[in-house]
């Protein structure tokens, strides 16, 4: 069995397509946003998140913006909490 993440702004498209090509699918909220690239960026991220006791199950960033800015997206035990604790901390 192989394991493959899609992220999608509409779901629903999506897991319809799975649906129809008969892939099992499982759909999980997951967080996007940007933030300055710059060294310790993504350290800054995960430490924002442990006070809100969440857990990252998964993270990739990458370049945008000719390298000035990382696309996040993180899939994390509790969203809510998380999105609380990067506004605070990060996004503000």
């Amino acid at each position: 069995m192989v394991n493959v993440r899609i992220f999608v702004e509409n779901a629903a498209p999506a897991m319809e397509a799975l649906k129809a090509s008969k892939i099992n699918s499982t759909q999980t909220e997951a967080l996007s946003f940007k933030v300055v690239n710059r060294q310790g960026a993504l350290t800054q991220v995960t430490a924002a998140l442990g006070p809100a006791n969440t857990r990252i199950a998964s993270m990739t960033a990458a370049a945008s913006s000719g390298g000035r800015m990382l696309n996040v997206l993180l899939l994390v035990e509790n969203p809510a909490r998380a999105i609380d604790a990067l506004q605070t901390n990060i996004l503000a």
